[in-house]
């Protein structure tokens, strides 16, 4: 049977292996992504309707119109098909979807993938780069063979398990001696790390060429039980480790269990660190056990976890204070915990830490942990701190949080391919690091795989569940794309408490989204009765905006706010232009877009102020700039611009390219129209909403949105007095 394909300008599109192919570049569809694309092809050059593709492609009456919409979106990414204007489908409003091309179809037998490149299937593999690509699989599975026999077999230790014996010839310390050797022999011969056996007279320990042995003695000391035990280099006796346990009599055997574990503990650092047991002395072996329990402690983000960190590590210092690696250690746990805290006693501890120091005794590496603390407090520039980092890659390389942090500020400076190269360095070395998992949701983000981000951090969440950044990054890309309805499903069962503000914030936001103001009031009232003074203020300002009750007293009468931008936007909100031009001059003077920290929607509110006051050439510079700036970022997740070109369009009164926008933006999933910032539509559009396409355009959107309501009733059980 001939195999069907079609040539859409320079895209060669195969159905039956769901691909596209251009230049040489293979794309894989999903399969019904595909079975659209081929329904368009085959019916290219008229309209066809949501309805006539469910009941084509879908066979279902029932096909929501997101699935439809998502569908489309794919489809125009993977065919480059994000223009102002669309080349190949065109959105058709009230109608449906028209593929405004004439493609050709072909069903001869074309060659297979698999098969030698012909001049009408394009790929450019040429026989030398097919064998560089052999030679580099050879060195490649050579390294790992290497990798396997060295890190598998090799690193193994091969420990001998004396018996433990009684110091005080107690019956009691006897049984509990022999308890321990024999669980010392169980825990251990379960682990991947070590080759244990128990030295007795069958074995002749010199034939088995042990490398280390452990062994100690029991004795009780009035109520309670004590062992001593130590672990030492077979070849020399030398000890390299050792610690002695204490546990009640009554809870012997708890006191077994501990010892073995810390053991197996113990050989689990060596093992992951690569850690040499010649070399290393007691003192070494003890803060790297310290710094390895520190450092997994800080590996799900949590308060609790990092404080113990924290105070791990600062009594480490206080033994050891000639070490050179616990400071940089406790260095880096302060700035996680300053940034997960958001508290600057953290960072005056950071920079305590460093000014310690002076030039000839300041551990190496102690340069980075200030440049943290620096780049932190806006004394240096980004790529400073960068430069720095790098200075010491090599000092760090086993560091998972170096690494999440450079991924974090290659992000800030948009350098992706860095930061993905850290991110998979970070979770290599600790598979599930929650900030690494982070900064990879982030990455995928901003990369436009808005769904690969939120399947990361749901798949980490299964076995994080008190993550509490996971949690609210995941929370926040649901509200980001539009996915109102998952966002409450999703918070509704978290236990919000005070510390969990910005999780409650989402919530609020999500049920304006919906438009359900009297939920989104009540969340909103919630952290009104928990927040601190100052913030109160602002949040107040903000129940009265999306209530539209009490806004003179709640917004104005607030001192604080007079220079803020949300008064700034209240007044806007109230109509007076003029004032509110006024407060975001002030914010915004002496400000250029693409150096300072105000967010793109606040440039795109004063540029569209601007333009409302009368200001018409400075409105239409700054918007053809703004234009340029965010035209290559996504709709929707991390970094995104929303309909900000809409508004900028509106602004250069070019209604056309404006509208054109806005299709774009609701075939990506946008439907953010009802914006809990405004207590509505932003004041761009209540002046077009009057106009037949602008309202054909909020009246699917309001569609959309009514769905979605009843999906928040359905699974929730809850607020149907809400429901439309």
């Amino acid at each position: 049977m001939a195999n069907i394909s079609y040539l859409l300008d320079d895209w060669v599109i195969y159905p039956e292996k769901s691909l596209i192919e251009k230049d040489g570049e293979v794309i894989h569809l999903e399969p019904k992504v595909m079975e659209v694309l081929v329904y368009l092809l085959e019916n290219s050059n008229r309209v066809v309707s949501r309805e006539e593709l469910n009941e084509n492609v879908w066979q279902s009456r029932y096909t929501s119109d997101d699935v439809i919409t998502r569908a489309i979106s794919v489809l125009r990414k993977k065919l480059n098909d994000q223009g102002k204007v669309h080349q190949y489908i065109k959105t058709i409003p009230k109608h449906g979807y028209l593929l405004d091309y004439t493609p050709s179809r072909n069903e001869q037998d074309l060659p297979s993938l698999d098969e030698p490149a012909n001049d009408y299937v394009r790929f450019n593999v040429k026989k030398r780069n097919l064998f560089i690509l052999l030679a580099i699989m050879a060195i490649a599975i050579a390294v790992w063979l290497f990798a396997f026999k060295h890190n598998d077999v090799d690193r193994i230790v091969k420990l001998r398990v004396d018996n433990f014996s009684a110091s005080d010839e107690l019956g009691e310390s006897n049984l509990v001696a022999k308890s321990l050797t024999q669980q010392l022999i169980t825990t251990l011969g379960n682990s991947k790390h070590v080759q244990v056996s128990l030295n007795n007279e069958f074995i002749d320990s010199n034939a088995v060429n042990f490398d280390y042995f452990v062994g100690g003695a029991v004795r009780r000391i009035n109520n309670d039980f004590q062992v001593s035990m130590h672990f030492a280099d077979a070849r020399e006796g030398k000890v390299i480790w050792s610690q002695t346990f204490a546990g009640s009599v009554e809870d012997w055997h708890i006191l077994v269990n501990s010892v073995a574990n810390t053991l197996d503990y113990f050989i689990e650092v060596v093992d992951r660190e690569g850690l040499d047991l010649d070399t290393m002395s007691v003192e070494s072996m003890q803060t790297a056990l310290l710094i390895y329990q520190a450092r997994q402690l800080r590996m799900v983000s949590s308060q609790q976890n990092y404080l113990l960190s924290i105070q791990l590590l600062e009594n480490g210092l206080r033994t050891y204070p000639n070490d050179q690696k616990v400071p940089l250690e406790l260095g880096i746990a302060l700035y996680r915990a300053a940034s997960f805290f958001d508290n600057p006693d953290y960072f005056a501890r950071m920079e305590s830490l460093y000014g310690s120091y002076n030039q000839d005794t300041m551990p190496e590496g102690m340069a980075f942990i200030q440049g943290l603390y620096q780049y932190s407090s806006a004394t240096i520039p980004l790529q400073q701190l960068i430069n720095t980092g790098k200075q010491y890659a090599e000092l760090f390389a086993n560091q998972p949080e170096y690494h999440s942090f450079m991924a974090s500020f290659y992000l800030q400076a948009k350098q992706y391919e860095q930061a993905e190269s850290h991110v998979q360095k970070a979770l290599k070395l600790q598979p599930g690091f929650s900030v690494a998992t982070f900064y990879q949701a982030k990455l995928q983000s901003l990369m436009g795989q808005n769904q690969a981000a939120i399947d990361t951090l749901t798949t980490y969440l299964n076995f994080n569940r008190d993550d509490y950044s996971a949690k609210y990054m995941l929370a926040w890309l649901l509200v980001e794309n539009g996915r109102f309805s998952e966002a409450i499903n999703f918070l509704k069962p978290v236990e919000l408490e005070k510390e969990n503000r910005e999780l409650r914030v989402l919530l609020a936001q999500s049920y304006f989204y919906l438009q359900l103001p009297e939920l989104a009031s009540q969340q909103y009232q919630k952290l009104l009765n928990q927040a601190e003074p100052l913030a109160s203020r602002a949040i107040a300002c903000q129940l009265a905006i999306i209530t539209e009750v009490d806004t003179d007293s709640a917004c104005d009468a607030q001192d604080a706010l007079q220079d803020s931008m949300l008064y700034g936007r209240y007044q806007m909100l109230k109509g007076d232009y003029s004032k509110s031009l006024t407060i975001y001059q002030q914010i915004f003077a002496d400000q250029k877009p693409e150096s300072s920290q105000i967010r793109y929607s606040d440039w795109v509110d004063y540029t569209w102020l601007l333009a409302q006051t009368g200001d018409a050439v400075e409105a239409q510079q700054l918007a053809k700039q703004l234009l340029r700036d965010i035209a290559d970022q996504q709709r929707l997740g991390y970094g995104a611009k929303g309909i900000s070109d809409v508004i900028l369009w509106l602004v250069l009164d070019d209604n056309e390219q404006a509208l054109n926008a806005l299709d774009d933006a609701i075939a990506e999933g946008w439907l953010h129209l009802y914006t809990w910032q405004y207590g509505g539509i932003h004041p761009a559009f209540t002046g077009n909403v009057s106009r037949e396409k602008f309202a054909e355009r909020f009246t699917y959107i309001d569609q959309a949105l009514k769905r979605q309501r009843k999906q928040v009733v359905v699974i929730s059980g809850k607020d149907k007095r809400n429901s439309p």
